[in-house]
């Protein structure tokens, strides 16, 4: 009977170390936050497509920092010059990340001509919309530490 006992005990105290394990891991997940950004301007694209180096094709994001927040109802959008973008209640402030990764995009396609990017296509519309002054994006997003933004969610546009 000593033998299964010893068993049993290490079983639980495997048990007990693993869900210790998981709930260190959920208390220190990085809280997600809403970011709104304008197209057109400098915003800056880049696209990783699959490798083996990269095995989830990415685009990459790169904005201007807003001067102050849009507002919860995004009633202060007049703070975002094209390129730009801030959460909801500040700017973005130096020290944040200003690039935004969304990981996994599949059919994603940038049109050069005489070395300038002509156009975005791509079956994501909010990126490719992102190429007009007149529309605004909102993207969940984390920080993940790495110095950059990852999407959690695309948000609403308008």
């Amino acid at each position: 009977m000593k033998p299964m006992m010893a068993v049993c005990g290490l079983v639980a105290a495997i048990v007990v170390s693993l869900a210790q394990g998981l709930g260190t891991r959920i208390e220190g997940a990085q809280p997600s936050h809403l970011l709104v950004c304008r197209g057109g301007g400098d915003l800056h694209f880049n696209y990783t497509p699959f490798s083996n180096l990269s095995p989830d094709p990415q685009i990459w994001i790169t904005f201007d920092r807003a001067t102050g927040g849009v507002g919860a109802q995004w009633e202060n959008l007049d703070v975002l010059q094209p390129g730009q973008c801030a959460w909801l209640d500040r700017a973005v402030v130096q020290g944040e990340p200003n690039q935004i990764a969304l990981l996994g995009v599949q059919r994603f396609a940038i049109q050069w001509q005489r070395g300038q990017v002509t156009g975005l296509s791509s079956e994501l519309t909010h990126i490719s919309l992102l190429q007009d002054p007149d529309h605004y994006q909102s993207f969940q997003v984390t920080n993940n530490g790495k110095g950059f933004l990852t999407v959690i969610k695309v948000g609403q546009s308008r």
